[in-house]
């Protein structure tokens, strides 16, 4: 909830929109307050690989459900991706996975993409207590959304313990890539082989000084940037960085 103006948001979008030809093919999503999606979508402009996205949806279509907001309305805005799940939703506001699911299927029978985030609540999580954690998490919001995920989910790792402002720790990117191991395994268990499909980007304090390390050894397919994204041209900065050393050039 960042108290930034129209003018300011606009010409944040045009930084990333002019940065494109430098991005090595990489696909950007930014998911701005939602009074700001229809000017930075319109100053994206037309195509697929920078799109503007909300940060919550409710799962219904319409009714009585004061001060939420639906994928039509979000959709009339120019928004084309939807977070869903984000820790904070989770915390301050009381969102189960019966919930979560039920806005992700939403979105994608909306035709959205959809951010699906999942996260574990303790830095030294034995595996098994990760193991059961992911598969509950992705599992319950995922169930009843085989077909409808094919190449329009992405699962966002975000370690409760790692993100906003008040964060003590940084996992290490072996760490991060061995909670990404069992995530993939759940996704699989959730969506069969179409979950091996499934883009999984790491989130959780990324800055320019990390994002080359998490891109290259955290076995993940991008980067989910909150902070560290506030200026554009740093922004810019850090996605070149971990394009540079991440396999494949990344996915996201």
């Amino acid at each position: 909830m960042r108290n930034v103006g129209r003018t300011d948001a606009r010409a944040y979008a045009r930084v990333l929109r002019n940065a494109l030809p430098q991005l090595n093919g990489a696909r950007l999503f930014v998911l701005p307050p939602v009074t700001l999606i229809r000017d930075m979508a319109e100053e994206c402009g037309p195509g697929d690989r920078l799109v503007i996205g909300a940060q919550n949806v409710h799962w219904a279509e319409d009714g009585e459900f004061t001060g939420e907001i639906s994928t039509r309305l979000l959709r009339q805005e120019g928004a084309k991706i939807l977070m869903v799940g984000h820790a904070e939703r989770r915390l301050q506001f009381g969102e189960s996975d019966e919930v979560i699911n039920r806005k992700v299927r939403r979105a994608l029978e909306d035709g959205f993409e959809v951010v699906l985030c999942v996260g574990d609540a303790h830095a030294h999580m034995t595996e098994q207590a990760l193991k059961q954690t992911f598969e509950q998490q992705i599992g319950t919001a995922l169930s009843g959304v085989s077909s409808l995920a094919q190449g329009r989910l992405v699962l966002a790792y975000e370690p409760v313990w790692a993100i906003g402002e008040g964060a003590q720790q940084t996992p290490t990117a072996p760490r991060v890539a061995s909670s990404v191991n069992v995530m993939r395994h759940a996704l699989e268990l959730a969506l069969g082989k179409a979950g091996r499909q499934v883009p999984v980007l790491y989130g959780g304090s990324v800055s320019r000084q990390n994002s080359r390390d998490l891109a290259a050894h955290a076995g993940v397919d991008g980067l989910f940037v909150g902070r560290a994204a506030r200026d554009p041209e740093q922004f810019v900065a850090l996605i070149l960085d971990a394009l540079e050393v991440m396999p494949g050039g990344g996915r996201g």
